[in-house]
């Protein structure tokens, strides 16, 4: 007796209707490619917005980077001079030379000692918000951007025009320095801004000079 088979292209008797329709199993192909790649993508979106694939730039120091005390090199030029910080105010930082000479820089001319060879923090944007205490903190006079303090006694150059000259505090009264022009008569009251150390590579533009006394020393302008 014969038993009859099943057509082995048959599943139960009937045939499924991906092989009735070749058309039906390209489609799923695609639904099935493009699937696994909406999932690659939502995968490498994660990385990205977690900071995996690129690593964090470091932050840009602050005059907040400097304790009072504190021992550091200051820029001058190509040249770095060691100082110990005496004040903050602001973004700025007030230092004092190892010849006892004070200045007002900004944090991107300071470096701690022993960081040779490492360059200067780059200053940030004028329109970069600074953190809310410094931004607090009282604002001194604007008049230059830096603040110069020099000793009686002190061989110094001053900005006259367009000009520096070689001169000497004889007095200082406030933030104002007493000078004699070296070959010269005549003394002058000089705002801090227009004075540097002899040699030094800082400058500023034209400055217009204030009146010579000669016998009768008056008090600085505006005091």
């Amino acid at each position: 007796m014969l038993l009859a088979g099943r057509p082995g292209n048959r599943r139960h008797g009937r045939r499924l209707s991906s092989e009735r329709d070749p058309s039906m199993r390209d489609r799923l192909t695609r639904h099935a490619r493009a699937a696994m790649l909406a999932a690659a993508a939502a995968i490498f979106s994660v990385s990205a917005a977690s900071g995996q694939t690129t690593p964090p730039a470091p932050a840009a120091a602050t005059a907040a980077t400097y304790a009072v005390g504190q021992s550091v090199e200051v820029r001058e030029g190509d040249t770095w001079s060691k100082a110990k910080v005496l004040a903050r105010e602001g973004r700025r930082v007030q230092i004092e030379y190892d010849d006892g000479t004070k200045e007002w820089v900004t944090a991107d001319r300071l470096r701690t000692p022993g960081t040779a060879g490492t360059p200067a923090p780059a200053a940030k944007p004028a329109d970069e918000a600074a953190p809310a205490a410094e931004e607090e903190a009282p604002k001194p006079a604007a008049k230059k951007p830096a603040v110069n303090s020099f000793p009686i006694g002190a061989a110094v150059e001053v900005k006259w025009g367009g000009r520096w000259s070689k001169a000497k505090v004889t007095n200082r009264r406030g933030e104002w320095h007493l000078i004699a022009y070296d070959g010269e008569r005549g003394q002058e009251w000089v705002e801090p801004w227009r004075i540097r150390k002899i040699g030094s590579s800082y400058d500023i533009d034209h400055a217009s000079p204030n009146r010579k006394m000669f016998d009768k020393i008056d008090p600085p302008p505006r005091d």
